[in-house]
This record gives C-alpha cells, structure tokens and sequence, in this order.
C-alpha cells in the first residue's frame, strides 16, 4: 500500500498552529513543545521541541536597518505609505516622491529615525538610507500621525518600497508598498 492515501485523508482538514515566544523564552535553549486536544481519535503531529533564538536588541539607525532587510513586517508603530511618480526633466529617469504617516494619535513633532530601501522587483537592489529627521505632526487628536516625505530618481520599473521608522519611545515599524515606477507616453491627437 502507498503513502499516498494516507497522506490525501490526512490533508482533507487540519489546523495549522503557531507558537508564541514569550520573552523568557528567547534564551538560546531548546523547550518542549506539547499540543493535545480534548476530542478522542484525533491524530495530533507535531514537533516535541523549539528552539528559540536569543532576543537581540537593536538601537538607533541599526534598529531601522534591521526593519528595512528582515523578512517580516515590523509593527511596533503604525506606518502608512504612498507614493507618486514624476517624469525628471530633461532625463530618461523618474522621481519617486515617498509620503510616509508614522505612529498614531502623536502630540507633536518628534525625532524619528527613519529609512526607506527601493529595489527592484526582480531582486535588484534600487538605492536606500537611515537618517534621523525631526518629523512635524499633521492631523488632530486619535488620527495625528508624523508626516515624513522624500524623493528619490531612480531608472523606469517597478519596485519594492519599504518605509521603517523608529519613534523616540522606541517603537520601531515598517511597510512595504509596490511602485510603478513607469511613465505612459502621451501621443498628441
């Protein structure tokens, strides 16, 4: 008999669980892992220990470039990003201007460090920077947020912008958006 069977009634329903560290538990050493369930005659696979990597702290621009090249999405504190394309004078390149609005329902300006990276789509890397900025407040109340903005020229194509930022209180967030950055020729009638 084959393996084949088994394995298409075992994919017909299952549930995925996911594990959370707790801080102590970024220590370095293996923990035991142990899932049951209540019901009888079910079949329970999982792995029977973790190890979790120690925690590392990141300070200043560090923190910022560590949100910019890791995987995972950084949120800390809220970042919402848009962009627009201008065609650059007398140039086959474009402007990218980057509006970014960080953190929510902000008193007033603050000394954010903040970067962005711009790569290209296809895995290329684009341009990027860390730098500390004095981010003045737009907005009022619960839907103030710090108002940063940008530009950057790069060649005509699509990218992959991700805008990360670290607060004074040590929040630390990041975003990812697309750009096209491609112009439509306007041909005259």
């Amino acid at each position: 008999m084959t393996c084949f069977p088994r394995l298409a009634s075992e994919l017909e329903g299952y549930y995925l669980l996911a594990v959370e560290c707790a801080p102590a538990d970024r220590d370095g050493k293996v923990h035991k892992v142990q899932v049951r369930v209540g019901k009888a005659g079910l079949a329970i696979r999982s792995r029977e220990q973790v190890l979790v990597p120690m925690a590392r702290s990141y300070v200043g621009d560090e923190a910022v470039t560590f949100a910019l090249n890791s995987p995972p999405i950084q949120r800390g504190i809220p970042i919402s990003v848009s962009t627009q394309v201008l065609r650059d004078p007398g140039a086959s390149s474009v402007r990218v201007v980057i509006a970014g609005n960080i953190g929510r329902g902000v008193a007033g300006a603050d000394d954010v460090r903040v970067g962005y990276s711009l790569r290209t789509t296809v895995g290329g890397e684009g341009t990027s920077g860390v730098e500390s900025r004095k981010l003045s407040a737009t907005g009022i109340g619960a839907d103030a947020t710090l108002q940063f903005v940008d530009s950057v020229v790069v060649v005509p194509g699509h990218y992959l912008l991700r805008l990360a930022a670290l607060d004074s209180a040590g929040r630390l967030g990041s975003v990812d958006h697309v750009v096209d950055a491609t112009l439509v020729e306007l041909r005259a009638p």
